[in-house]
């Protein structure tokens, strides 16, 4: 571990994360809960809600502002629970919009300089830009590295590290997006290459890129997801905050 790369990529993501959820970096490390409006900018989730050191914020849409002061939950720090944001989804949904409540990930910020890597055997690993992400849009099995509208990946997709096999099939890939300023790595691995070791290519491969741009690289996973938190630890990340997230749909 480079404990001052990590300490410089932990106060990047603190900077980045408070200006991409509209409040003050002291909030996210005061012993209280702060409930700021969401900024335009990031009009693709409906609240989102953060613990990042003691601190909790909410960022929400200013049309459910009222609702989240109405019901702010008691610890404080529940608030990244279902009690507020779930309960926030079952009730703001109505026949025209859907809201989804996303249950709490870990978000991870990089420790250590990944190390290049030659191409695997057999396999090539691929740069591919947001065209092609954007082309992929919504397949199964790769809502995590490609993502979907829901999330509104079309916007935030950047550029993604691809392994392909001998038949110009997808093996794995390692998706960077914008997340509140953030470059977020999103995995996804063919279950027929999984435990290859494919996974931590393409996510220590995107880091690598993301660093020499001169951008915070962020790796984020479900807080049940073993696998991907395995990955995360592999590649050189480790944990910094959390979120749960209220994305919503126009029903057309």
């Amino acid at each position: 571990m480079d404990t001052d790369l990590f300490r410089q990529q932990r106060d990047n993501i603190k900077r980045l994360l408070a200006a991409g959820i509209g409040c003050a970096p002291n909030d996210l490390e005061r012993d209280q809960l702060a409930i700021v409006d969401r900024p335009h900018v990031n009009a693709w989730y409906a609240a989102t809600a953060v613990r990042f050191g003691v601190g909790a914020v909410v960022s929400v849409e200013p049309r459910f502002r009222s609702y989240v002061e109405r019901h702010v939950p008691s610890p404080y720090f529940h608030a990244l629970r279902p009690e507020l944001l779930q309960r926030m989804a079952d009730d703001c949904s109505t026949a025209s919009e859907t809201l989804t409540y996303h249950p709490p990930s870990i978000c991870w910020g990089i420790s250590e300089m990944p190390a290049r890597h030659s191409q695997p055997s057999g396999h090539r690993l691929e740069l591919v830009g947001r065209d092609w992400m954007n082309e992929r849009l919504g397949q199964p099995g790769w809502l995590n590295g490609i993502g979907s509208e829901a999330t509104a990946r079309q916007l935030r997709n950047q550029f993604a590290f691809a392994v392909f096999d001998r038949d110009d099939s997808l093996a794995a890939v390692g998706g960077v997006f914008l997340t509140y300023g953030l470059h977020e790595i999103g995995v996804d691995v063919a279950p027929e290459y999984r435990g290859k070791g494919y996974g931590t290519l393409v996510v220590r491969t995107a880091c690598r890129e993301i660093l020499e741009r001169g951008e915070t690289p962020l790796y984020g996973c479900a807080a049940d997801n073993i696998r991907s938190q395995r990955t995360a630890l592999t590649s050189g990340f480790l944990p910094v905050y959390s979120e749960a997230t209220v994305t919503v749909a126009t029903l057309k």
